[in-house]
């Protein structure tokens, strides 16, 4: 907890200011923050006979407030509320009343922050703070109403700014647990402000965030009826349709909203990126490139435009744009980042090292030292790499997994299974039951044929998190092709599948258990949906095997031969073809 506020002490400074100095002889406060040996003993009125009633009633609250603070700093939270909801109640300091109802709200004590704010917003009716806390809690206690009530008082308060107490509400209730209740309320609020637009953009906005986008369409509409031409409103209304799947829609209703105002760059932004996640890059890039013709210094735009042309493997066009954005002086290590990827993509290792070593600060710092390790292994210095790796390998843990990971995968792409499991052992020794750390080690053992260790390390991330599809599908595939245990293989596939029905590891994971099953027509189509997905080899492998298996020579040898065109190296394919097509 923090310590006393300024505003406290104050209570102090002025009591002095007031000679109660004699109050020293009898007070009974303590002179430090009492300990589990101390027993606080209240003044007592009659010790206090001789003293001003009004110095007395002042000493009572600076009594109360001090043992609140001090009950707090030293953990008993229940103590604290209690004498702080005391000195509420009898003060007339909003500081006090807001204090207690930060230490109740830290304290979980949400009936004792309810009577704490409501005292908050009795002596300062003009506070913001306190009644938007109040709305909070009263939404959180199911009193609805007078949830809205106090969002009414909001909305009043900030009248002076038109729409900013709606938008100050629906970021509030946008961070509650029961979205229901909160849109709920928040449509009582809307009902008394049927015409405000800003009402409507809110209420729209909220239920956005609600999932609830039907609800949100007919409030944005309303919104643009009663403010047409509006383009945050005309933004929100493509979002939604974004979220129900009409992208065409979304667009056409932005690109009308362009030609209805060219100039604007926010309209033209939002626009661009919408362009962007519908994958029309090439739209997007016009949308940045009107922009960057009117401003070309404009970092943000220059590294838009970046971005946009490597999402189109248009990489020569993304290499200029970043070349620009290092002569800006803006995102330089972002423009050296991509500029190393352009040349890994290229086949240029030692040009893309040169790249990656310029970017010393930063989010992509660790990602460029990560990539230098492994161009410098995939050069054939593996030693040199692992070196790297340990002189970058930071003392925070969670970054640190990524460096013990990146090793031991170089580790085992040279062949060295066993020293690869070894550099996962010694991390997790360090860091025991780290999830990401016991996949990893889950997969080399799979490797080296140590089933009981994979087992073992996949049940006890699902232990801790078992939702993690990874290692549900994981688990599942494994029992599926290396054990007889097809059910329970099937069992941890279909809930993997259920959470990333459209994952192409996970379709091939589970059409080889149905093949496993002996379910050849669910095996095909769960094995053609992954294939198509992703032309993987070792899909490749797997359903040239269930087409042969079912009399589909031809169809086999098909899938076979291209997939052996891209990927000549291939163990699986080589694996299948030599056990069927002979």
């Amino acid at each position: 907890m923090r310590r006393i506020s300024l505003a406290l002490f104050l209570i102090s400074a002025q009591l002095l200011a007031s000679g109660c100095s004699a109050l020293r002889s009898r007070s009974t406060a303590p002179a430090e923050p009492p300990s589990a040996n101390v027993q606080i003993r209240h003044v007592d009125a009659k010790d206090l006979s001789d003293v001003r009633p009004d110095i007395r009633r002042q000493a009572e609250l600076l009594y109360d407030v001090l043992v609140g603070e001090f009950a707090g700093y030293r953990g008993r939270l229940k103590l604290a509320v209690k004498y702080y909801l005391k000195a509420a109640d009898e003060s007339k300091d909003p500081a006090v009343a807001q204090r207690a109802a930060q230490i109740a709200l830290y304290g979980r004590n949400e009936a004792g922050a309810l009577a704490a704010t409501r005292r908050w917003a009795e002596i300062s009716p003009a506070s913001v703070d306190a009644h938007r806390t109040l709305a909070v809690l009263y939404l959180r206690h199911g009193e609805l109403k007078r949830s809205a009530d106090q969002l009414e008082i909001l909305v009043n308060l900030t009248k002076g700014d038109p729409g900013h107490g709606f938008y100050l509400i629906s970021q509030l209730f946008a961070r509650e647990q029961d979205q229901k209740a909160a849109l709920t309320t928040m449509a009582m609020l809307v009902d008394r402000h049927a015409q405000d637009p800003y009402a409507q953009y809110a209420y729209g906005t909220l239920a956005l965030h609600a999932e609830q986008p039907e609800v949100a369409l007919t409030a944005v509409d309303r919104a643009i009826a009663d403010k047409p031409g509006w383009n945050d409103a005309i933004l929100l209304r493509a979002r939604i349709l974004m979220q129900q799947g009409k992208t065409e829609a979304a667009l056409q209703s932005m690109d009308a909203a362009i030609k209805a105002d060219p100039d604007s760059r926010a309209l033209r932004i939002s626009y661009g990126r919408l362009l962007a996640e519908a994958r029309h890059f090439s739209k997007a890039r016009q949308q940045f490139d009107h922009l960057l013709r009117k401003s070309p210094k404009d970092g943000e735009l220059l590294y838009a435009m970046a971005l946009l042309s490597i999402e189109d493997k248009q990489y020569t066009l993304a290499e200029g744009y970043l070349k620009r954005l290092v002569k800006t002086g803006k995102r330089t290590a972002d423009a050296y980042f991509y500029l190393g990827a352009i040349d890994e993509s290229r086949g240029k290792p030692e040009q893309a090292i040169r790249w990656y070593r310029k970017v010393r600060s930063g989010e992509r710092r660790v990602d460029a030292h990560i990539r230098v390790a492994i161009l410098t292994a995939k050069q054939g210095h593996l030693e040199k790499a692992r070196r790297e790796l340990f002189k970058m390998r930071p003392p925070n843990e969670a970054t640190a997994v990524r460096f013990y990971i990146v090793e031991a995968d170089m580790l085992r792409d040279a062949g060295r299974d066993q020293e690869a499991l070894d550099v996962v052992d010694k991390a997790l020794a360090q860091m025991p039951g780290e999830n990401d750390l016991l996949y990893a080690r889950a997969m080399l053992a799979e490797k080296l044929g140590h089933l009981d260790v994979l087992e073992r390390d996949l049940r006890q991330i699902l232990a801790t998190d078992p939702d993690n599809t990874h290692a549900l599908n994981a688990l599942g595939y494994t029992l599926a092709d290396r054990t007889h245990r097809y059910k329970e293989a099937l069992a941890y596939i279909e809930k993997a599948l259920a959470q990333s029905p459209n994952e192409p590891a996970i379709l091939d994971s589970m059409g080889w258990v149905q093949y496993r099953l002996g379910n050849l027509t669910k095996a095909r189509d769960y094995l053609q949906r992954a294939y198509k997905a992703d032309k993987d080899s070792e899909i490749a492998a797997h359903l040239g095997e269930v087409l042969w298996v079912s009399g589909e020579h031809g169809a086999a040898r098909e899938v076979w031969r291209k997939a052996l065109k891209a990927d000549p190296a291939s163990v699986a394919l080589k694996k299948v073809i030599k056990r069927f097509d002979k």
